[in-house]
């Protein structure tokens, strides 16, 4: 019995000291958006939406503020905009990069070159295409979705949905 009671309580001591060492995780705060526009992509409609901590404000008098001080460029999304599909939805970063499935026989340089874009990476008929920084990218889409040698497109969107919180 006092071999069980020193063993229990040898353990229950290095626990404890062992718990002491770990280091904190680091809190993650969840972080409040506003929306500055509406976009439609394949026909889903989604909010473009800034971080509400960058759009800085100034009280121009009593009635009214000024305008954002923050680079929001409206109508139209461009590569580095964050859209949402609602407000459970994750945010997702506008890349720039379109995934491209081209008909058979076609070339994804070929479809890359005819558009201004950069082919990053190709498999196959499968590739994807990055747009220049400039370049706004719903018109794009439109184009690229009318072209006759691409089969399927879709903007890549960038979402955190399995960081921890």
């Amino acid at each position: 019995m006092k071999k069980l009671l020193l063993v229990l309580s040898g353990v229950c001591f290095s626990s404890a000291v062992l718990a002491n060492e770990l280091p904190e995780l680091p809190q993650t705060t969840n972080t409040e958006y506003e929306v500055v526009g509406n976009v439609t992509l394949n026909n889903v409609h989604y909010q473009k939406v800034v971080k509400a901590d960058t759009r800085i404000r100034a009280f121009s008098s009593m009635r009214s503020m000024a305008a954002d001080a923050a680079p929001v460029r409206e109508p139209g999304l461009f590569s580095g905009d964050i859209i949402k599909k609602g407000m459970i939805d994750f945010p997702q970063l506008i890349s720039g990069s379109f995934f491209i499935s081209v008909n058979e026989g076609q070339s994804l340089a070929d479809v890359a070159s005819a558009h201004n874009m950069k082919l990053t990476y190709s498999s196959g008929n499968l590739g994807v295409l990055k747009a220049a920084d400039n370049v706004e990218l719903t018109g794009l889409l439109a184009l690229l979705q009318s072209d006759k040698r691409i089969a399927t497109v879709n903007v890549e969107k960038i979402a955190n949905k399995m960081q921890p919180m």
